[in-house]
């Protein structure tokens, strides 16, 4: 009899990496979405929850905009403060028939901002890629001339962020001009642990593997936004983005390197009536330049893994519209009142696979404290989505519903 803790704890990494979405038929499962398994994980914009009640509109609202997409939106800031946004989540899964429900919190975006004149620095640290999963799988499996249950559990904890410090410059009533730099930055940690819960045999012993990237790249950004007649705004932004670098930290995986996207944001806001206000946009991403490496059998997998099956990217769009009411007021206090629908391409695959795409509708409120509508003392905004995603193998696509919520506070000094 063979002792299973012999074969290498790379190579069974591999395949269960391999083998991921056909295995999740029966597996608990545990990610902000299952399909962020795939190339480098899911997009995760870093929008505050007002964007989100909008539905994901990432540039051109009215008012107060913290959305990290576009550098000239914190023009018109005029005391120094800063603001946070929590982001918890339960969502189902659904594939061959087997459902699995979980839940879970990130922190989306965070920002401070100093004004100084008609400038206002910014220092933003937000979210763009998200690898975090977990799958469990259980079968039975030979050994030579034995065989044995076995479970294997293949979790994925981290993704990539962005730092970003930026400058707006309020050329007039009219015009604000804006540009940033910054990195992306994080890490992945990969472990795969196989046990044999029923065999009290010592030769059977289970084990667990671990690999770590760190990740680091550089990105630059420029954009504007326009006032026309005083009841439409509109805006744009450009995103430059370099090779993303993984380095392998921990484990046996090679060190690899991937180019990213550019991403184009646009949106714009309409009022309708004094309190009625009517926004879109939407956002590019060229992510079909980002490539996985190439064998004789195909595309490497991410990370390093060429014995993964194969993954590809495609260029992206999302859109979204909502609409705001500007709210009752009760003494220094506005609650204005949104509702918003989303749609999203998610830019990994395999092949064969059935494209995977997001959707959502969304409502949301707010409370705004002292100030104006461009510069409040203090704002609290939330906003919860109901939505969906599919994509997958097309012999068992992957369907996900799921329930977002989004809070941001922002708080400034006089």
């Amino acid at each position: 009899m063979r002792r299973v803790a012999a074969i290498p704890a790379c190579v069974v990494a591999s395949v269960a990496l391999a083998a991921l979405l056909p295995a999740l038929l029966a597996a608990p499962l545990q990610a902000q979405s299952l399909l962020s398994t795939s190339g480098l994980g899911v997009p995760t914009p870093p929008l505050d929850a007002r964007a989100r009640a909008l539905g994901g509109v990432p540039t051109g609202l009215f008012g107060f905009a913290l959305s990290l997409g576009n550098p000239a939106d914190a023009a018109g800031i005029l005391y120094r403060g800063g603001m946070a946004s929590l982001q918890p989540f339960s969502r189902t899964d659904e594939i061959g028939g087997e459902r699995a429900t979980t839940s879970g919190a990130r922190f989306p975006l965070l920002r401070v901002l100093y004004p100084a004149g008609r400038f206002v620095a910014s220092l933003g640290y937000g979210g763009f890629l998200d690898q975090s999963w977990a799958v469990t799988t259980s079968g039975t499996e030979r050994f030579g001339n034995d065989s044995a249950s076995v479970t294997d559990v293949v979790r994925s904890a981290g993704g990539i962020s962005q730092l970003q410090l930026g400058t707006s410059y309020y050329v007039s009533s009219h015009l604000a001009l804006g540009a940033a730099v910054g990195l992306y930055t994080g890490n992945t940690v990969r472990q795969v642990t196989r046990t044999f819960p029923d065999s009290a045999s010592a030769n059977f012993l289970g084990f667990s593997s671990r690999t770590q990237w760190g990740f680091h790249g550089p990105l630059a950004s420029v954009g504007a936004r326009a006032d026309i007649a005083g009841v439409l705004r509109l805006a744009g932004a450009a995103t430059w983005s370099g090779t993303l670098r993984a380095d392998s930290s921990a484990g046996g995986a090679s060190p690899r390197a991937y180019k990213l996207p550019l991403q184009a944001e646009l949106g714009a806001s309409a009022i309708l009536a004094p309190k009625l206000t009517l926004s879109a946009g939407g956002s590019w991403a060229g992510w079909s330049r980002t490539e996985f490496g190439a064998t004789g059998a195909g595309n490497c997998g991410p990370l390093g893994s060429c014995l993964a099956a194969p993954v590809f990217s495609r260029d992206t769009w999302a859109v979204g519209a909502g609409m705001e009411y500007g709210g009752t007021h009760a003494g220094i206090r506005t609650f204005p009142f949104r509702a918003g629908f989303h749609y999203a391409q998610l830019p990994f695959y395999g092949s064969g696979d059935v494209l995977p795409s997001e959707k959502s509708l969304s409502l949301g409120a707010g409370m705004r404290v002292g100030g104006s509508e461009d510069s409040p003392g203090a704002q609290l905004d939330a906003a919860i989505e109901r939505g969906s995603r599919t994509g997958g193998p097309s012999t068992g696509p992957l369907s996900e519903s799921f329930w977002r919520l989004t809070f941001s506070l922002a708080v400034f000094g006089r």
